[in-house]
This record gives C-alpha cells, structure tokens and sequence, in this order.
C-alpha cells in the first residue's frame, strides 16, 4: 500500500503546525476511506472516520491479540478507563 501520504505534524508532544494539522486529518480520512477500505473491502454505509479506526484498532490489540491493557493506554495516549471499556467490548458488536 506504500508510505503514507501525510507529513508529521506533532514534535515532542506539541502541535507544531495547525495547517499540516488539517491536511494530515483530510489526508487521512481520505487515506482510511479511498484507499484503505477498497483494499479491506469496507462497504458499509457508514465512512471510516480517523476516531472509529483509532478505537477499533484498540480494541483489536486489546481482544483479539491480548496486547496488555497499559501497552494499549500508551500506544493511544488515553486514559486507563477508555481502554477498560474497549477491552469489555466485543470486537464483532461494530459490525
């Protein structure tokens, strides 16, 4: 599927650049639904927002590949209680 198509945005924690912030989040909803759902074969009604792939990325470590709940917490920067209830949901409920 090749590099992807946007250029980090963030240095050491700190947004650097807002306009590289707004590019990058269009190129990645565009990446997500033109590019990598005709490739997984994604043909719900409903597109692939950059939010909806973050957490069902999630709970895909957490339920299927049995990552640990903090590697999970800290891949996704979030707190211990997003993880929790992701990891109590079942992957197939989005479907």
């Amino acid at each position: 599927m090749g590099s992807l198509p946007w250029k980090p945005f963030v240095t050491n924690n700190i947004i650097t650049d807002d306009s590289i912030k707004y590019n990058s989040y269009v190129s990645f909803y565009n990446y997500l639904n033109n590019r990598l759902g005709l490739h997984i074969g994604y043909n719900e009604d409903a597109t692939i927002s950059p939010h909806r792939f973050r957490y069902s990325f999630a709970m895909r470590m957490l339920n299927h590949f049995k990552f640990s709940l903090h590697v999970v917490v800290r891949m996704m920067s979030d707190t211990e209680k997003i993880a929790r209830y992701l990891k109590n949901k079942d992957d197939e409920s989005e479907k």
